[in-house]
């Protein structure tokens, strides 16, 4: 089996078709329907958003190292902060390409191929069971901006997910 990928399913009955991959799936990945249950249960139960540097960061101490200390945090009262990661964010070909031509074809797992910046928004392509070609939120970045568009107050000072690529 391959090692974990951490993107998100787009199409279930693609990912969960039979093959040596859905095992994989089904224990290392989450579904889009899953994804944005758990950013409404976090909402819901007060979490915040907060960026990683803000809850720790360099300083250089008078020796001349540097120590990571606590930042300062305010958030408003029942309030809970939370780091979003999203780890080995890669579009491999095994999940997207099905007859290994090099591009995403209707054939693939039911995942998004790729990020990119359309119209000055980050979103995916994504090829579907018909073979179309589909731009939209289809991964964890695009769907969190899309939670936040509607709940800003989730994101301490503009925070977003810190992504790991590979």
């Amino acid at each position: 089996m391959k090692a974990a990928r951490v993107v998100l399913i787009a199409d279930t009955a693609r990912a969960f078709d039979g093959d040596p991959e859905q095992g994989g799936y089904n224990q290392f990945m989450a579904t889009i329907k899953e994804f944005n249950a758990v950013l409404q249960s976090l909402y819901e139960r007060g979490f915040v958003l907060v960026d990683i540097h803000d809850v720790a960061g360099p300083q250089q101490q008078a020796d001349g190292s540097t120590k990571y200390v606590a930042g300062d945090i305010y958030l408003p009262a029942g309030k809970k902060p939370i780091v979003l990661s999203q780890d080995d964010v890669c579009y491999y070909e095994y999940m997207t390409d099905s007859d290994s031509d090099g591009k995403p074809d209707k054939g693939g797992d039911g995942f998004a191929s790729r990020l990119l910046v359309k119209d000055g928004k980050l979103t995916c392509e994504y090829v579907d069971a018909d073979g179309q070609t589909l731009y939209g939120s289809y991964d964890l970045v695009p769907l969190l901006d899309d939670f936040l568009d509607q709940h800003p107050d989730f994101s301490y000072r503009g925070a977003r997910a810190t992504i790991a690529v590979t």
